[in-house]
């Protein structure tokens, strides 16, 4: 669920579509959030602590990884209910849709934005407190929880096999060098490692101090983009269930009708790269509302097809509808 480096972010918001415009004013604070937590995952353990270490268990163990993982959903919890209402706000203006709060305001703890649509027409009850947004993120937090710990595990075993062959009992390099990987993913670490190869072939004469202090501001980067990486992706994952919600309860309410509407892609505008899955989605004639999007690897329903994916997806009527009873 998003840990694929990212490579740029230069990208101009005033040219994405509105919704990410908006979603582009949260990145950064759910950037700056994972980047704490990521470098509180290796500052939990000293250089030192690692001397004795042989299998990536006890690393698991020292840095209490399990409790870090519990502390990351907990984080991400109010970020994507956030990123939720933000995409069901945008989707119900789209529509010319109101959303009437019923249910109560939204409390502090729950860290909830208000809507704050035009008076435009028809209105529907769209509860303050909305259950799905609610059991979304905690059913999305778990499959992601998982998916981050299963990464970082594996990551951590491939450090410590090759930390493990320099010697770490003797080698105190070896024992920072360990310690500053501790939450990478094993291609960032691959990243390191190469990066490490053209320092030694480039930069001989550099001493061990020196080719650290280099290797740590390269892995200061990776952070960054990984952190990065999260927020985009995971936004727009809780962005598309608050659009698909809004279509949802405006069917049921009779607002539009969603058997003569199609679902169609829309590539990323403006100057940011779209990669080839996106382009192809992009190129496809609208499909049936109840169908998925298949291509490369994806399939689904709506956005992101990838980490760092800002397409979006509309709805475009291709059908007369049905008469209202």
């Amino acid at each position: 669920a998003g840990d694929t480096d990212a490579e740029q972010w230069d990208d101009d918001p005033s040219e994405l579509p509105v919704v990410w415009q908006a979603l582009a004013r949260q990145e950064p604070a759910v950037e700056r959030m994972m980047r704490r937590h990521i470098f509180d995952l290796s500052d939990r353990v000293s250089a030192d602590e690692l001397a004795n270490i042989t299998t990536g268990v006890q690393v698991e163990k020292l840095v209490h990884l399990d409790e870090w993982l519990e502390e990351m959903e907990s984080l991400m919890q109010p970020r994507w209910l956030r990123a939720w209402w933000t995409g069901a706000e945008r989707t119900a203006d789209d529509l010319g849709i109101q959303i009437e709060r019923s249910g109560g305001g939204a409390t502090k703890q729950d860290d909830l934005p208000v809507p704050q649509l035009a008076p435009i027409s028809p209105a529907f009850d769209f509860n303050a407190l909305n259950p799905s947004a609610i059991n979304w993120a905690k059913i999305h937090g778990a499959t992601y929880v998982q998916q981050v710990g299963d990464d970082t595990k594996a990551a951590i075993r491939m450090s410590v096999s090759n930390a493990t062959r320099l010697g770490l009992s003797t080698d105190a390099t070896a024992r920072k060098l360990l310690k500053i990987q501790i939450g990478l993913t094993k291609q960032q670490q691959a990243s390191i490692a190469h990066y490490q190869e053209r320092l030694a072939a480039n930069f001989p004469s550099l001493s061990p101090e020196q080719r650290f202090a280099r290797v740590k501001r390269f892995r200061d980067a990776k952070v960054r983009l990984r952190a990065m990486t999260i927020a985009r992706t995971e936004l727009a994952f809780a962005a598309s269930e608050g659009q698909e919600e809004i279509w949802s309860d405006a069917a049921k309410q009779q607002a539009i009708d969603l058997t003569a509407m199609s679902r169609k892609w829309i590539a990323t505008p403006g100057g940011e790269p779209t990669c080839r899955i996106c382009q192809h989605l992009a190129s496809l004639a609208p499909i049936p509302f109840e169908k998925s999007f298949a291509y490369g690897g994806f399939k689904g329903k709506n956005a992101p097809a990838h980490p760092n994916c800002r397409c979006t997806v509309g709805l475009v009527r291709t059908k007369k509808p049905k008469p209202k009873v």
